[in-house]
Parts: C-alpha cells; structure tokens; sequence
C-alpha cells in the first residue's frame, strides 16, 4: 500500500528542514554566533550555566523554561 501523498511530502518536508539545521557547541562559538548582525537566530538552548556565562538575559534573550 502507497503513502498518501500528503504523508510524503509532510515526510520529506520535515526531513528538508533537519537537514537545514545548525547546532553550534561552545561558549566560544555561540558567543561568537551571537555576536554576528548578519546570522539569523532562531532559537537558543543552553544551560544555567551557559546561560549565565554568556549574559543571555543582557543580550535580549528570554527564558521559555
């Protein structure tokens, strides 16, 4: 039995826009992310800590925990 096509192409939408993901790890290299005007941020996961270290609250981002 055939997918319907509504189910390929919500599966292959899904598996484009993983592809197009980027994951930076680092303080160095989120810090740096961040401080470039010309990238576009989605969103931001860190931890406490990172959090922290980074001054996320001085740089306008906001806690949705």
């Amino acid at each position: 039995m055939k997918k319907p096509k509504w189910v390929v192409k919500k599966e292959k939408d899904k598996r484009q826009a993983a592809s197009e993901t980027v994951w930076l790890f680092g303080l160095h290299a989120v810090r740096d992310a961040l401080m470039n005007p010309d990238r576009e941020r989605l969103r931001l996961i860190v931890t406490k800590n990172a959090g922290r270290q980074t001054g996320g609250r001085d740089r306008g981002l906001r806690n949705d925990a």
